[in-house]
């Protein structure tokens, strides 16, 4: 199930299916940096993460989650470029997931739930790069 895309190769314009995991990845994108830009400038407490006023860190966080909608935004169209930055914010995020690991007393009972969104993200980065053939 997907949305019908037509993907040129060398025999011609085939119609194929955009297929669902990578809708289900570019909605999450969206949502994810919607939430992350808002964090970013109006909110100082969004689920759980709070930040003591401005810094640049809300900026940061601002231009991250406009860069999470616009490649969640192309990944729908099926943008190969927006597939390579889909993966790269991905990698990204883990690699500030690790880091937030090796630097904060998470405590046990917290650790399994902070590593669960690095291998969710993983996962979706191996799903994207599996599905290069229907990039353009």
């Amino acid at each position: 199930m997907g949305t019908t895309n037509q993907i040129s190769n060398e025999m011609g314009t085939l119609n194929q299916k955009r297929p669902l995991g990578i809708t289900i990845i570019a909605v999450l994108m969206i949502m994810i940096g919607i939430a992350t830009g808002i964090w970013g400038f109006f909110a100082h407490n969004l689920f759980g993460l709070v930040s003591n006023g401005i810094s640049i860190w809300n900026y940061v966080a601002a231009a991250v989650g406009a860069l999470y909608v616009i490649a969640g935004w192309y990944l729908l169209k099926v943008k190969k470029w927006a597939a390579i930055a889909t993966i790269v914010l991905i990698f990204g995020d883990i690699t500030w997931h690790i880091a937030m690991i090796l630097t904060v007393d998470y405590g046990k009972e917290n650790l399994v739930s902070a590593l669960v969104g690095p291998c969710i993200a993983l996962i979706m980065a191996v799903y994207i790069a599996s599905k290069w053939r229907f990039y353009k």
